[in-house]
């Protein structure tokens, strides 16, 4: 059974971290599960692996890896971030819109 860790890391940097970890995860032949970068949380990735040993492995030694942090996740902490909102739900009424593309530029 999988089990999600996050992993601190140099704000910035999160998408340059995650492609180093997935190449070392290939590299070793770890079994990391998915590897999650998401836009609206600045410092974290989010890994599924089976134990924490493999995400320590993976990490240990990257340049802008400040560590793991202690416990396991659960989904539930992370769905609000990775649902897609409707756009309905942002715009409000008398808010200023502006047309980019479409038919109505």
């Amino acid at each position: 059974m999988s089990h999600i860790y996050a992993v601190r890391v140099t704000a910035g940097q999160e998408y340059n971290v995650a492609l180093i970890m997935e190449t070392r995860a290939k590299a070793n032949k770890l079994p990391l599960k998915s590897i999650l970068v998401v836009d609206g949380i600045k410092g974290f990735i989010f890994v599924e692996a089976p134990s924490s040993v493999y995400v320590d492995n993976t990490i240990a030694g990257i340049r802008f890896v400040k560590g793991r942090v202690g416990g396991i996740l659960k989904i539930e902490e992370l769905e609000n971030f990775i649902a897609p909102k409707p756009i309905i739900e942002e715009v409000g009424v008398n808010d200023i819109v502006e047309i980019i593309g479409g038919p109505f530029r």
